[in-house]
């Protein structure tokens, strides 16, 4: 690691290791299928664009993974949040049991 680095004495949150930021490390990352976990040991901040928005690291599981409580016609259920997704998705299962209520529209996605 350079001294010059300004980077030299941060830890990476992806591999933890010190040196480096989580956008240039270059461990490989695993494919795993990922669950959303209701229990979170967390409490400091991950402020994401800028101030855009904040979220807290109460709100992730142990992968990093960003979920949310959202209240729909007075049910409450926990959502993963993908930032970089221009479409948000459901299971037809999850669908079945809790929106059939609501007509779903064709469209060309």
């Amino acid at each position: 690691v350079s001294t010059a680095c300004k980077y030299k004495d941060y830890t990476c949150h992806k591999c933890k290791v010190k040196g480096h930021l989580a956008p240039v490390c270059k461990t490989k990352p695993q494919h795993t299928n990922q669950f959303l976990d209701e229990s979170t040991d967390f409490a400091d901040d991950y402020c994401l664009s800028e101030s855009f928005f904040c979220l807290k690291d109460s709100e992730t599981d142990h992968n990093g993974i960003f979920s949310r409580n959202l209240s729909i016609d007075g049910l409450t259920h926990k959502f993963q949040i993908d930032t970089g997704a221009a479409q948000n998705v459901m299971s037809e299962e999850f669908y079945h049991k809790n929106f059939s209520s609501y007509c779903l529209v064709d469209n060309d996605i």
